[in-house]
């Protein structure tokens, strides 16, 4: 009896021996299965919910295309002068007797800014004065003698003549007197006066004075290319801007002259625009200044941002319709800056009025969906 009841507990011990051996192979061996039906699961539930969540459309920006001009202005820098400008020289040799100017000062028209020595020339132009005087009386002298046939016409002739050259001679000689005077046809401002002008000094002819300039109204030569030429008639409106340290000086003018022809060096077209000096105390002649000259030569067209442009070969635009890119072919008429005149290909619709994508356009294709993310854009 003893003996079987140690056969029945040794029989247990087994049993429990091999149940722990056993337990944890049947755990190694469920684990897998669940995982990869859980994993299973898992993305099933992913496809599902990827399937079931449509993408939203790409957000775009859009603008509204308008007629107007690529080219509504012309801009253009240039040096301002006097609208009249005189050089002042010395006509004729002589001492300098008296200098009466300064850089800058205001001269009035016919006012004397120098004086030559003129006591040569006054006497000269006395003495041929009484000369004259003298043949005149001798003249009409030898006339009544002619007329009572008591002298030839060949002596009357001499006579005539010998008045008639010294009126001559004593025309010289005033032009010689009034040349020692050097005054200012123009009223202006002295712009340039020669260094060395001392009295006592001798000049000869051709000597440059002394450069006056009227800046009561004012001139800018511009230097215009071939495309900016076109545009540019004369009389029309011209601003004009001056930058100061005491703040932008602002004029308002007009295209005075347009040249025929152009510079043989620089290949460009001169044009004058004139205007009145609005700051006469503060805008001399030599600043610089910009010029921009209201242009309504060129034709109205349909205008839009060359970002909006896809080019190919055959350019288009994408149009917004009903929350829909519609791809449109184009003709690129002109383009300027950040703009570009177009048409639609064929002239098969009208472009003023509709709006046009301007942003989002990297992998939009004809017929997709899009939002707007924008306030209608105008461009004028």
């Amino acid at each position: 009896m003893k003996h079987r009841t140690q056969n029945i507990h040794g029989s247990v011990r087994l049993l429990q021996i091999l149940a722990l051996l056993i337990f944890p192979v049947l755990i190694l061996s469920c684990s897998p299965a669940e995982d990869q039906d859980g994993s299973a699961g898992t993305q099933a539930g992913d496809s599902i919910s990827r399937q079931s969540a449509p993408e939203d459309p790409p957000a775009v920006k859009t603008a509204t295309i308008q007629e107007g001009r690529l080219r509504s202005s012309v801009f253009a820098s240039g040096i301002i002068r006097g609208f009249e400008e005189v050089i002042l020289r010395a006509v004729n040799p002589g001492i300098i007797t008296e200098v009466n100017f300064e850089l800058g000062e205001r001269i009035r028209t016919g006012e004397v800014i120098l004086q030559l020595d003129d006591h040569i020339a006054d006497l000269n132009f006395r003495q041929l004065s009484r000369e004259y005087d003298s043949a005149l009386i001798d003249l009409e002298s030898q006339r009544a003698l002619y007329e009572r046939g008591s002298i030839s016409q060949s002596a009357y002739n001499q006579a005539q003549a010998r008045v008639d050259g010294l009126a001559a001679r004593l025309e010289q000689a005033g032009d010689a007197l009034e040349n020692t005077r050097i005054s200012s046809p123009i009223e202006g401002r002295v712009a340039d006066k020669a260094e060395g002008l001392i009295p006592g000094d001798r000049i000869s002819a051709g000597t440059r004075l002394a450069r006056v300039v009227n800046l009561q109204r004012l001139r800018v030569e511009l230097s215009l290319g071939q495309d900016q030429i076109f545009l540019i008639q004369e009389g029309q409106e011209a601003r004009i801007r001056i930058s100061s340290p005491r703040g932008e000086i602002l004029g308002e003018g007009f295209v005075q002259a347009v040249a025929a022809g152009s510079d043989p060096q620089t290949g460009s077209w001169k044009v004058i625009v004139e205007f009145d000096n609005p700051r006469p105390e503060i805008l001399k002649a030599g600043m610089s200044a910009e010029v921009e000259i209201q242009s309504d030569v060129e034709r109205l067209q349909p205008i839009v941002p060359t970002g909006a442009l896809i080019r190919e070969e055959v350019d288009s635009i994408f149009l917004l319709r009903e929350g829909t890119a519609v791809k449109q072919q184009v003709e690129v008429l002109d383009q300027y800056g950040s703009m570009a005149a177009v048409r639609s290909a064929g002239n098969q619709i009208e472009l003023p009025g509709q709006r046009v994508l301007i942003s989002g356009l990297g992998n939009l294709n004809d017929g997709d969906p899009v939002r707007t993310e924008d306030r209608i854009a105008q461009m004028n």
